[in-house]
């Protein structure tokens, strides 16, 4: 009877933390930018029953598509060549390592102008890509070491992306360029 009521208590506390963190968020107005995948399974012991870990997803409701990239208050974790990237959402899948192929869903803007290209766009679908061919430099750099299930925004300078020439009309010559890139499946 001791040990059922450790573990009924045990998880009648997590209750109460999982309940009391979605009001805060409710209260806050605000809510989560993950998904995370419920893990009901815990682990009992003498004196304490502690939840397993749950893993972040890429979210599903991602917008079709929008003017300008969302705001976010996360550090940019900077590379070399002026490289930087955010995770808006850590995967939990296997790692994208150079030469790796993949799928993705993405959208692209120029740093303070409009979007150009996103395939989530009417008609568009996930691309197909590999690290290492095919694909500008700052996708090559920026997506080494991302997960499956993860959304990473890169912060691409011009050298990086499309250079002098740019791609008109969309880029200009010497524009940085933000991606937000959700990977979706390794084949």
């Amino acid at each position: 009877q001791r040990t059922q009521r450790v573990i009924t208590g045990g998880l009648i506390a997590v209750c109460a933390v999982l309940i009391v963190g979605v009001g805060v968020l409710i209260v806050q107005g605000t809510r989560p930018a993950v998904a995370t995948v419920a893990v009901p399974t815990v682990v009992a012991t003498a004196t304490a029953t502690v939840p397993l870990a749950a893993c972040a997803i890429a979210p599903t409701d991602l917008p079709a598509t929008i003017a300008a990239p969302p705001l976010s208050s996360q550090p940019r974790v900077a590379l070399s060549l002026g490289l930087a990237y955010i995770d808006l959402v850590v995967g939990c899948g296997p790692t994208l390592t150079s030469g790796t192929t993949f799928t993705a869903n993405y959208t692209g803007w120029v740093q303070g102008g409009a979007k150009f290209q996103s395939s989530r766009d009417p008609g568009q679908k996930p691309i197909a890509a590999t690290l290492g061919t095919k694909i500008i430099p700052g996708w090559r750099l920026g997506l080494v070491g991302m997960h499956v299930g993860g959304v990473r925004r890169l912060y691409i300078p011009p050298a990086l992306a499309y250079g002098t020439k740019g791609r008109l009309p969309q880029i200009p010559a010497n524009a940085t360029l933000i991606f937000d890139v959700a990977a979706l499946s390794l084949p």
